[in-house]
């Protein structure tokens, strides 16, 4: 696939002002954790996405959908990296890469929990639950359905 068409140095401004707006990082090609990052479960995909959202909270989420958006590129989800197809990581435009977001909080109360988008189910299964257990199919697994 081609990289989407980018006016001249105004990506590169708009990319620092994101990374500098953000809790989380935003990666371009040329970090370090940029190919790592940008891996998936399933080693056959090798797509490199214009820039990563390592995204600490839902704020930062809004900022990289808000960058993205505005430069109409595509918007990839990566929430554990295990979908089969890749949708987690896409060509050319801004990966979320929700797996920073791994808090679990869980109300005994009323057995309810509530997991950000990037908990997988070991995590999930490693805090108190105090009664609240959902099915599972392993632990490593995403909790979201996203990827």
């Amino acid at each position: 696939m081609t990289q989407p068409q980018r006016q001249s140095g105004t990506f590169a401004a708009d990319f620092e002002a994101l990374q500098a707006s953000m809790r989380g990082q935003a990666l371009s090609p040329t970090a370090p954790d940029y190919d790592t990052t940008r891996k998936v479960f399933n080693g056959m995909i090798d797509r490199r996405p214009a820039l990563i959202a390592r995204c600490a909270g839902v704020s930062d989420v809004m900022r990289a959908l808000e960058f993205g958006v505005g430069k109409s590129l595509p918007i990839s989800i990566r929430c554990g990296g295990h979908s089969v197809p890749g949708f987690s990581v896409c060509e050319g435009g801004v990966m979320l890469d929700l797996t920073p977001m791994s808090s679990v909080y869980v109300d005994p109360a009323t057995k309810t929990a509530r997991a950000e988008g990037g908990v997988n189910w070991g995590q999930f299964d490693s805090k108190p639950r105090h009664s609240v257990s959902p099915p599972r199919v392993d632990s490593f697994a995403p909790l979201a359905s996203a990827d």
